[in-house]
Parts: C-alpha cells; sequence; structure tokens
C-alpha cells in the first residue's frame, strides 16, 4: 500500500515566487504550507513566522531545544516539526553558485571581477535581474539564512546568533563533505529517510541534483567557458574575506555535526 506524504518546497533562488508566498500575494503558495508534513525551505528561518511554522517553546523557555510546529485549525501548538540543515564549506558553496550562475548572473565575468563590482557598489545595476540573489549568494548567505532576526547588529552577536540557532533549532546538522555520514544520520533519527527501511524493497538513495552546466555560454560563439571545480587560491581568499561571518559560523557547525555523529555512535566513513 502506498502512501502520500503532503510535502510543499520553496527556494528563494526562484525570488518572484518566493516573495509571493512570504508576502501572502500567493493564497495557493500558502494553503500548500498550511497543509504540509514536510518541507524544504531554501530561504532565511526568519520568514518561517510567514507560514506560521515558527519556533514554540512548551517548557520552561529554554529548557530544551524549541521545535517547529505546524499550523493548526484546532490548537495553536500541534505536533513539533524537527528539522534538518545540510550546510557547505563557504568557499565551495560560493564557487559552485558562481559556476551554477555564471552567465545567468555574473554575465560571465571572472569572480574577481564579481567581487569588484559588489565592493564598488554596482551589483545593483550589474546582476539583474534578481541582484539580490546574485550578490547575496556571495557574501554571508549562509549566516543570513540561518539566523531567525535581523542581520543590524555587531559581527560577534550576529555570528553567535547564528551559531546559537545551529544549536537549538535543528535536530541533525549535515555537511556536504561528509554526506555519507549525513545520509546515515538522517535515517537513524527519522527512519522514514533512511535508504532502505524495513518491510519495503524501495531503495532510496541521494542523488546529485543542481550540476553545473555542461555549457554556461560565456565562450566564443556561446559554447562553454570551462572553470576549474575549485577555485584557484586567489579566488578562495576573496571569499574567505567577503564570507568572514560564514567562515565562523561553518566551523561552529562542523563541531555540533561531529558531537550529533558522536551521540549516534557513528565513526567516519
Amino acid at each position: 500500500m502506498g502512501y502520500t506524504v503532503p510535502y510543499n518546497n520553496l527556494h528563494e533562488c526562484n525570488p518572484t515566487m518566493y516573495s509571493r508566498c512570504v508576502n501572502g500575494t500567493d493564497d495557493s503558495c500558502r494553503k500548500r504550507f498550511a497543509s504540509a508534513a514536510v518541507v524544504s525551505l531554501c530561504g532565511p528561518l526568519r520568514d518561517l513566522p510567514a507560514f506560521s511554522w515558527t519556533p514554540s517553546l512548551q517548557e520552561e523557555e529554554y529548557a530544551q531545544p524549541p521545535a517547529i510546529v505546524a499550523p493548526s485549525e484546532e490548537t495553536e501548538v500541534d505536533h513539533p516539526v524537527h528539522a534538518i540543515t545540510v550546510l557547505r564549506h563557504p568557499v565551495e558553496r560560493v564557487w559552485s553558485m558562481y559556476r551554477f550562475k555564471t552567465k545567468f548572473c555574473y554575465k560571465c565575468k571572472s569572480l574577481t571581477e564579481v567581487y569588484e563590482i559588489i565592493d564598488n557598489g554596482g551589483a545593483e545595476t550589474e546582476f539583474g535581474p534578481y541582484p539580490q540573489v546574485c550578490a547575496g549568494q556571495l557574501e554571508n548567505h549562509m549566516t543570513r539564512n540561518l539566523i531567525q532576526h535581523s542581520m543590524n547588529g555587531l559581527v560577534d552577536d550576529v555570528v553567535q546568533q547564528a551559531i546559537d540557532d545551529i544549536k537549538s533549532f535543528f535536530t541533525i546538522i549535515g555537511l556536504t563533505e561528509d554526506m555519507n555520514s549525513t545520509r546515515i544520520m538522517a535515517g537513524e533519527v527519522f527512519p522514514w529517510l533512511a535508504e532502505t527501511y524495513e518491510g519495503s524493497s524501495t531503495t532510496c538513495a541521494l542523488t546529485h541534483a543542481n550540476k553545473s552546466p555542461q555549457n554556461n555560454r560565456c565562450g566564443p560563439g556561446g559554447t562553454h567557458m570551462e572553470l576549474p571545480s575549485h577555485p584557484s587560491e586567489e579566488e578562495a581568499e576573496l571569499i574567505r574575506i567577503h564570507n568572514e561571518l560564514d567562515m565562523k559560523v561553518y566551523h561552529a557547525a562542523e563541531r555540533q555535526h561531529r558531537l550529533q555523529k558522536a551521540a549516534l555512535g557513528l565513526e567516519d566513513p
């Protein structure tokens, strides 16, 4: 007998749809969130209250990690829903974004040129039609999405807020560089996310999505401009400089990931 789990997803890389859903102008999107049991969200945690998926402290404040709760017509607090996030090293994440949107976002410019434009305040005119996505993905994007409040404030306070949310908001912290362990952890905590499930012949292996395009159309005559899998050291240093907050937050996420692995009795693959 088959089962269908009510599911919804929303990604900020589709800024038009994302904005309509968050702002409430797309009622169908809100309704899908209201009925969903599982949600995949690529966006800031601070947008969750728009869908009534908000942390709920049912016990004494901070006595235990807050859970996300789905909206209910009967009660203000329904069954808690726990969150998983999978993070990527900031250098690799930014380089992947650059390779994925070399033409659409960055007009076939080198990453060095892109950062020069950002530093000189030219992102709004150079990276259309969605500069907030194209430029925003290259500077502390991880920190911006992990905090439940504003990015305004002292740098140390913003970083600490993101680290606190990593520790209290998420049930599992996964890392792409340790994807095998992340997969096993998810299956241990949430059995229906395991690759195999007792009593079922179905196998659900993780696949690699969002690969860089085979033709980015940045070469002569619209051909492919070859880009390496990893940035040069000069490019990597530029990424680190422009993602100082993300580097600190990611190191904290690595520590949390190791602690969770140890708690589940997992060894390094």
